[in-house]
């Protein structure tokens, strides 16, 4: 398969704490294309998603090229990001009003004060103009998928963070050795490779948050 860099264009400030991985978010697309085939627009909880996940994991293995297991995809690849600190406010969800014991007083939530009220939640967010993946893979699909199921990147997308601006298609020159240097690989691949980093207990392949895809790890400095 022919190796790409897929360039980000942001018009919004970023927001994360550990940096995506590109098949992290194909593996997303993937599963969010399989919910969408069964009727329902998003994600419940983990049970009810990973049916889905499980069938998009099985096509994530044709778009991307794999090396013992491991997806060769990219960390974010960010230069010159100025971070500074943001907020959100966090506010009490009205699906919540059942669990409040209102006792005979009137049924209203006050969120101007007391245990309910609204708050600023802190964010580290970074300004970016532009990011990049580099993957070897199938690259029209993953342009698609894209553009169909990632409309930001990172935490609080639906606050305003992290949106696309555009994306950008082009070849790239690197190998998967050099790709390897650019992603959290296992210890025992990384030793097989000679790759040097930063010891690291994280997950390495999706689904990122499921503890069988979670070891110690060789992550770059």
């Amino acid at each position: 398969m022919q190796s790409y860099r897929l360039t980000i264009n942001f018009y919004s400030p970023m927001v994360f704490y550990d940096r995506l991985t590109l098949d992290a978010l194909v593996a997303y697309c993937l599963a969010r294309d399989e919910t969408m085939k069964d009727g329902r627009l998003g994600f419940v909880s983990y049970a009810q998603a990973l049916p889905a996940v499980i069938k998009g994991l099985d096509k994530l293995n044709e778009i991307i090229e794999h090396r013992d297991g491991v997806p060769l995809a990219s960390f974010l690849q960010v230069d010159g990001a100025i971070e500074y600190l943001d907020s959100w406010k966090k506010r009490f969800h009205s699906k919540h009003v059942h669990l409040v014991d209102f006792g005979k007083a009137r049924r209203r939530i006050n969120t101007a004060s007391g245990k309910y009220r609204s708050y600023n939640q802190p964010l580290p967010a970074k300004v970016l103009d532009r990011g990049s993946f580099v993957f070897i893979g199938n690259g029209s699909v993953v342009m698609e998928l894209m553009e169909d199921y990632v409309p930001g990147i990172g935490k609080k997308v639906s606050e305003g963070f992290g949106w696309i601006d555009g994306l950008d298609l082009t070849d790239s020159e690197l190998s998967w050795n050099d790709i390897l240097l650019m992603r959290p690989v296992p210890l025992p691949v990384a030793e097989k490779y000679g790759i040097s980093g930063n010891r690291r207990i994280c997950g390495w392949r999706p689904p990122y948050w499921l503890k069988t895809n979670v070891c110690e790890c060789m992550v770059p400095e």
